[in-house]
């Protein structure tokens, strides 16, 4: 699940919780860092956010568990349907 996220200037970020690394308190600026994996779309990696680190932590960590959720796909009913398995192979095959 996605999180919305305003930076100190304004702009949108829709965040994926599984690429944050850190969420840290800058107490001398008064901002919160949400510190992105690279790659994922941050252009520096950081986030700055006005919002008090407490919010940001549990705005992502609700989102992480509406992920986590979802039971994982069982491989004996994937084995016992073939047309799983070959979209599977088609998957890996491009």
């Amino acid at each position: 699940m996605l999180v919305k996220l305003f930076d100190i200037k304004d702009e949108v970020y829709w965040v994926n919780p599984a690429y944050v690394r850190v969420v840290r308190e800058n107490p001398k600026k008064g901002y919160t860092e949400v510190h992105c994996v690279a790659g994922s779309g941050v252009a520096t990696g950081i986030i700055k956010i006005r919002q008090p680190i407490d919010d940001v932590a549990m705005s992502l960590n609700v989102a992480m568990i509406g992920a986590t959720d979802l039971p994982p796909a069982s491989t004996e009913s994937q084995a016992a349907n073939p047309a799983a398995q070959a979209a599977i192979g088609a998957a890996f095959i491009g």
